[in-house]
């Protein structure tokens, strides 16, 4: 029972942040201001590099993610804060 939980609310969660990124994605689509499309851009990456960061051993695991990729997230989360 709770194996099958645990899968269902990870679930839910991926989808969740697939649907904020896309909505991100879309948002940016329609900027208008140069300005603001950067700013925006910088917080959307920020958000998706969280969502990354946070299940990054599962994502190495499944070989998605590169090891050198990966020693790369720390270096641009730094440089998307500053």
């Amino acid at each position: 029972m709770r194996e099958v939980s645990d899968n269902m609310q990870e679930l839910a969660m991926a989808y969740g942040e697939r649907n904020t990124i896309e909505s991100c994605l879309m948002d940016l689509s329609k900027m208008k201001n140069a300005a603001n499309a950067k700013v925006m851009t910088a917080v959307y990456r920020l958000y998706a590099l969280e969502c990354i960061r946070r299940d990054l051993g599962f994502y190495m695991v499944e070989k998605a993610i590169s090891q050198e990729a990966a020693r790369n997230t720390t270096a641009t989360f730094h440089m998307l804060v500053n």
